[in-house]
């Protein structure tokens, strides 16, 4: 008979730890949801607490297991396994080793501020994380702390300015120390060659309320807007119609111009919330390529799920349209294959219907007029997709808010 604490313990400790990292890696598939909420969400990280208590109560085991694991190759799931770990358990030489990993692997300082999320409350990661002036000025950005942060060397910032993932920290730091020269140097790096530096430091402006001088903000998100990252490009946009007060016309415009900004440009119109936008939407309903991101840029609006409102589609468009030549195939995007196909006349009725529900030329963000009060009721049970337009919306209104990457059960302010 194989003894429980010799045998089947360190299995158990290997795969709590291995389930942390793999749910952990879904949890950002799952924020990206436009069929889960809320409570969808508390139920999952609660499940990510319950892998951490399994390995807390299964410490010895749990901390060879994890040891064992810094000489192979990790992924941000794994390091966020070991950080989480090491900070509740008090394993101050475990997570020395995943600090010195993150350090040296640029890949895994995405790693940080879920680890800052997660990490315990009197966690020794924040205070180990400030003496690393890359890990201090991501985990000060997230915590809004700044305070017991070192004084940054000119080296240390030369340093950090060739990291976009540090940039928004270093520029939050910059400010809260008073240096001499914030305004010169956020000046330089928004005027940067390289785009990523260029965006990072107008999300730290817009998102932590920074002063700035000499730049306009509008002009470096149009130049960002029109650069040939995709990535940057969206995240731009969402900025510019959810962050700023410049004219959300202007961007749409911007982006209806070219036929290849299509899809960025039907995903604006969501961002935007203004409902008269969603007669656009509807033309695409129907087209092979382009219909359930424009039912998603609707839902954006409305913050009904196409299952909610009964104008979900059973039928594939796709399946219609595919033929035996190549060259005739509808292209697929991978982004949409979790969004559900629409039905334009169903969706047409649900709309005669609802419509008047809506001021459509005011914001709206899943269904809540763009108040403090209706962003916070979609943080409290809206699609979780919906999230991120929220947050940067109360951002705007310079209201308090948690990062996504809290977990859910313990987000403040509580609604």
């Amino acid at each position: 008979m194989m003894n429980l604490k010799t045998g089947i313990a360190p299995v158990l400790a290997e795969q709590y730890a291995d389930m942390l990292s793999l749910d952990f890696r879904r949890r950002n598939g799952l924020l990206e949801s436009y069929h889960h909420n809320t409570d969808d969400l508390v139920k999952w990280d609660k499940r990510l607490q319950t892998y951490i208590g399994g390995l807390l109560y299964l410490k010895d085991d749990a901390c060879a297991y994890l040891e064992s694991q810094l000489e192979s190759p990790l992924s941000c799931g794994d390091v966020f396994a070991i950080g989480t770990f090491s900070s509740h358990s008090g394993n101050y030489r475990l997570l020395e080793g995943c600090m010195g990993l993150i350090q040296a692997m640029p890949h895994l300082l995405s790693a940080v501020e879920p680890l800052v999320a997660w990490s315990a409350s009197k966690s020794s990661f924040l205070d180990l994380a400030i003496f690393s002036p890359v890990v201090g000025v991501i985990a000060a950005y997230q915590t809004g702390v700044a305070s017991q942060m070192p004084v940054l060397t000119n080296i240390e910032i030369s340093r950090l300015t060739t990291l976009p993932i540090a940039i928004p920290g270093l520029i939050y730091v910059l400010y809260h120390q008073q240096h001499p020269n914030y305004f010169s140097l956020i000046s330089q790096l928004a005027n940067s060659s390289d785009v990523q530096i260029s965006l990072g430091v107008i999300k730290a402006i817009l998102e932590r309320n920074l002063p700035y001088r000499d730049i306009s903000i509008e002009l470096l998100l149009i130049r960002l807007i029109e650069c040939s990252s995709g990535k940057v490009r969206e995240r731009a946009v969402m900025l510019y119609l959810l962050n700023t007060d410049c004219v959300t016309v202007n961007c749409l415009n911007l982006l209806s111009q070219k036929s290849s900004d299509k899809r960025l440009y039907l995903k604006a119109l969501g961002m935007s919330g203004i409902p008269e936008n969603i007669s656009i939407l509807s033309e695409y309903l129907e087209s092979p390529e382009y219909a359930r991101l424009s039912a998603a840029s609707i839902v954006m609006i409305t913050g009904s799920s196409l299952e909610q409102a009964g104008w979900k589609s059973e039928i594939s468009l796709l399946s219609s349209t595919y033929h035996n030549d190549q060259h005739d195939i509808i292209p697929v995007n991978e982004s949409d294959e979790a969004l559900s196909w629409p039905d334009k006349t169903a969706f047409q009725r649900w709309w005669n219907i609802n419509s008047s529900n809506f001021d459509k030329s005011s914001p709206y963000i899943g269904g809540y007029p763009v108040t403090v009060a209706g962003l916070k009721t979609v943080l409290h049970q809206g699609l979780l997709a919906l999230h991120p337009l929220a947050v940067a919306r109360l951002q705007y209104l310079k209201q308090e808010v948690s990062s996504l990457s809290t977990p859910s059960f313990l987000r403040k302010p509580r609604w």
